[in-house]
């Protein structure tokens, strides 16, 4: 054999041991990475349903003599704040998924080491890591039933305006209103818990030591 070759062969097969060796911390790099992605889009989203509400305080607290351009805003807003949902079952569909990848892998790993001393270390940090994975799924699902209630009263204000759009509907709109505000403080305290929970795991699982500057 040629020696291009055989140094071509060498390096391939230290790249297919390295892949190898490295693919259970890729894995949690790329789990840290999406739960990154997901806690700042469900922010995004939060910020949408923030401005529906205090678009709906503005609207009917502070009703303009022409009440269209405040109701368009509200409208908007109202329609940007239905990602939310959709952002937290995407986050939460995404962590069972990778999840169930990533600590099956973990698995195979300790069952092939051979030390009990360090195969007891791994699966009690193991223990450590699902246990963060459970919290994050049970505040996506907190967040998801104190938000549904809150979005479908908004829609529902929605649609009495849109038909109904008068300082009479407003003043008859005026305890829902009271009601959604009520209902939009949980939600907002949830969503908080919720993205400070992935940010936390994405930080536990990734290989990259962050600092703050």
């Amino acid at each position: 054999m040629k020696q291009p070759a055989l140094a071509g062969l060498t390096i391939g097969i230290a790249v297919l041991v390295a892949g190898c060796a490295s693919s259970g911390y890729r894995k949690s790099e790329q789990t840290a990475a999406s739960l990154q992605s997901s806690a700042n889009k469900i922010e995004r989203a939060a910020l949408q349903l923030h401005l529906a509400v205090a678009t709906l305080n503005d609207l009917v607290n502070n009703p303009q003599p022409d009440l269209r351009p405040q109701f368009r805003k509200f409208v908007t807003a109202v329609g940007n704040a239905e990602s939310l949902a959709a952002s937290i079952r995407e986050a939460d569909k995404d962590l069972q998924e990778r999840g169930a990848v990533h600590f099956d892998n973990w698995d195979k790993e300790l069952v092939a080491i051979q030390n009990e001393d360090i195969r007891s270390r791994g699966q009690k940090r193991k223990k450590e890591v699902v246990g963060q994975y459970d919290n994050v799924r049970a505040a996506c699902a907190k967040a998801q039933a104190e938000n549904e209630p809150l979005q479908s009263d908004l829609k529902d204000v929605h649609r009495f305006l849109n038909s109904d759009l008068t300082p009479g509907g407003l003043a008859a709109i005026k305890d829902t209103t009271t009601r959604v505000n009520q209902r939009a403080a949980p939600v907002q305290h949830s969503v908080n818990k919720l993205v400070a929970d992935m940010r936390a795991l994405a930080t536990a699982m990734s290989p990259q030591l962050v600092t703050e500057k």
